[in-house]
């Protein structure tokens, strides 16, 4: 019972995994994307820069780290559905290769 579960966990990693790297493929994701990366650079150079006031830069560190926490969060679930189907992938070899004895040469 519990390997049907931790297999159902398993499943659910590996198909969460699918539809995110499918998401990420779309035109509109990588649009998205280049946005985000276009204003994280000239928030950059705001940042870099002396004359910018604290306020100011607590702001714009607040607007990168919530695309760097999306962007983190999306390569873990990719990452999960990864590892999962490299686990399944090792649980079906040791069942397929696992020594059958029918009694034979005993």
């Amino acid at each position: 019972m519990e390997d049907e579960i931790r297999n159902a966990q398993l499943s659910r990693k590996v198909d969460e995994s699918v539809l995110i790297r499918q998401m990420c493929e779309t035109p509109g994701f990588k649009l998205l994307k280049e946005k985000f990366e276009e204003k994280i650079k000239k928030a950059t150079i705001i940042l870099l820069d002396m004359n910018t006031p604290d306020e100011e830069v607590v702001k714009l560190r607040q607007k990168i780290h919530v695309w760097t926490e999306v962007t983190n969060m999306l390569k873990s679930l990719i990452l999960t559905g990864d590892y999962a189907v490299k686990i399944i992938r090792e649980e079906n070899l040791d069942v397929i290769s696992a020594p059958i004895n029918n009694g034979q040469g005993e």
